[in-house]
């Protein structure tokens, strides 16, 4: 096995392992927990459960594991598991309210992601998968997501990683009912690309759209949406637009140890006033560097190799990947340091002191980014 298929196969069993283990397995409700809460104590990690149902950290280290299961490397190793928590999931979804008692289109994408990722990727027959259901739950949870945020109407860039969602739809609807789709599809991804600044940036009117995660998620559903409807020299021109942020973030984000910092202390962003066109937005935490941002840049980076673009970004995702395991601030691994089979959450500042107070924690949310990531590279060895 390679390194990171080794790495790969340890957040694997991190996420699965039960919680009293210090893993991410809740057993008795049959989902992933939201997060491992770390204290230090003489230098020593302890690992405490927080068991908080909520739609986001849970679902994306879902996600993750079922597009691990959907590679060439997946396995019906964790198949039960995956099966009952999108069994937990789709007893939430309701076609008026979406996800019950969730209003975060974010939320909704990376449900809606996981749901369709379970019924293309988890056999039929496979115990505990009723697949009809899962495909209902999907399709009607797709359709309230369009109607209640249409995507040109987003304000929040999060958000919009329901593209990203989106084309998950359309390959399971392939054949069936999404030629409608695939045109929103591509409307959406010339919106995104309008959207987008001489820099690289998305100025949807999300305040914080220059934080590094706001750059990424629209790249991870334009990438796939551009490969699904665009030919040809079409195609090399909306992939111009991935390049185009890629290579902003390299160039302005990428600092000496091949870590990405989060945003700017102080940026200004566009406002709908006529009289006040822009404003002034700070945020003092610019330096903290976290594991779940490298892995953001590898997967946005490989799903643009994969969807045929031209320039090689293979030296960047290996050193961004890398900084995980070898090259950080820190001078250690990352995973080694937890004890638990994923990396540190954060580290900062100049020497990489571990995260502050608020930060002590590892979320099954950026496990799931980690699988992702991992995926893409350990399949390309």
């Amino acid at each position: 096995m390679s390194m990171y298929g080794d790495y790969l196969a340890r957040g694997l069993d991190a996420l699965f392992r039960d919680s009293s283990e210090k893993g991410f397995w809740l057993d008795s409700e049959s989902r992933i927990l939201k997060q491992l809460d770390l204290s230090i104590e003489d230098g020593v990690f302890r690992w405490t459960s927080d068991e908080t149902l909520e739609y986001r950290y849970g679902p994306m280290g879902l996600m993750g594991a079922l597009y691990w299961r959907k590679s060439t490397l997946g396995s019906p190793d964790y198949d039960s598991q995956m099966a009952a928590y999108l069994d937990f999931l789709t007893h939430k979804i309701s076609p008026e309210q979406g996800v019950r008692g969730d209003r975060s289109a974010f939320n909704h994408a990376i449900v809606l992601a996981a749901l369709a990722l379970g019924a293309l990727s988890l056999p039929d027959g496979t115990p505990g998968v009723k697949k009809g259901s899962l495909v209902a739950a999907t399709v009607a949870l797709f359709r309230h997501c369009r109607e209640r945020w249409p995507l040109s109407a987003l304000r929040d860039n999060q958000g919009l990683l329901l593209l990203f969602a989106y084309t998950l739809v359309y390959e399971l609807l392939a054949g069936r009912d999404a030629r409608e789709l695939r045109e929103e599809l591509a409307r959406c991804t010339r919106y995104l690309c309008g959207m987008q600044s001489p820099e690289g940036v998305f100025q949807t009117g999300d305040k914080r759209y220059v934080y590094h995660q706001r750059m990424m998620y629209p790249l991870w559903g334009l990438t796939r949406a551009i490969s699904i409807f665009s030919e040809s020299e079409e195609k090399h021109v909306l992939l111009g637009h991935v390049e185009r942020t890629l290579d902003f973030v390299i160039r302005e984000r990428k600092t000496w140890d091949a870590g990405f910092y989060w945003h700017p202390y102080v940026w200004t962003y566009p406002t709908r006033n006529v009289y006040i066109p822009w404003w002034v937005n700070a945020n003092p935490r610019k330096e903290r560097y976290y594991e779940c941002h490298q892995c953001f840049f590898v997967y946005a980076a490989e799903q643009y190799r994969r969807a045929g673009g031209r320039h090689d970004y293979s030296e960047e995702v290996i050193s961004a990947l890398n900084w995980i395991f070898k090259t950080n601030r820190r001078g250690t691994d990352l995973v080694e340091e937890t004890g638990i089979g994923v990396p540190l959450r954060v580290v900062v500042g100049r020497t990489g002191r571990i995260g502050d107070r608020d930060s002590l924690f590892k979320g099954a949310y950026e496990v799931g980014a980690y699988i992702m990531a991992l995926t893409d590279i350990a399949e390309r060895e």
